[in-house]
């Protein structure tokens, strides 16, 4: 997530500097400008080229949502599912499952919980981590080969 913030970032900022290299009075808010590259937006990739993969969300929309449909009691549009993947997050309940707009906590300004798209990749790190163990149990589990 920082990653991508000091991104666009520092894109805005040779913007600004492109746009206006004659004028001294130039002054931009950073944090008013919409980003240049979001997983919301769909164009930031995901990949390991050591490992030879990679995807977006909306690959891990189209994976998950089948899933979080069955979970959750009704259908979950894939393309919804995208758009939402980076700023929401599961609420389990023990009688339901809700998905709900992530809430920062305002001591550290990060997250209260894990977003949608962290509680999907948490399974392909552990994979990553041990393969010998999570490879078999993803396969089994998504219907994968």
């Amino acid at each position: 997530r920082q990653v991508l913030i000091d991104v666009n970032r520092a894109f805005l900022e040779l913007e600004v500097e492109a746009r206006y290299k004659s004028t001294a009075e130039a002054q931009v808010d950073l944090d008013d400008v919409n980003e240049y590259f979001s997983p919301a937006q769909g164009n930031v990739l995901f990949i390991s080229a050591l490992n030879s993969w990679g995807f977006d969300t909306r690959s891990l929309a189209n994976f998950y949502a089948p899933r979080l449909s069955k979970v959750m009691g009704r259908e979950v549009p894939k393309d919804k599912l995208a758009s939402i993947m980076w700023d929401y997050h599961l609420h389990k309940t023990q009688n339901d499952v809700k998905i709900r707009k992530l809430e920062l906590d305002q001591s550290t300004g990060l997250p209260k919980h894990k977003s949608l798209f962290e509680d999907v990749v948490s399974h392909l790190w552990a994979a990553l981590d041990d393969p010998e163990v999570y490879v078999p149990k993803l396969i089994q589990a998504g219907d994968i080969a």
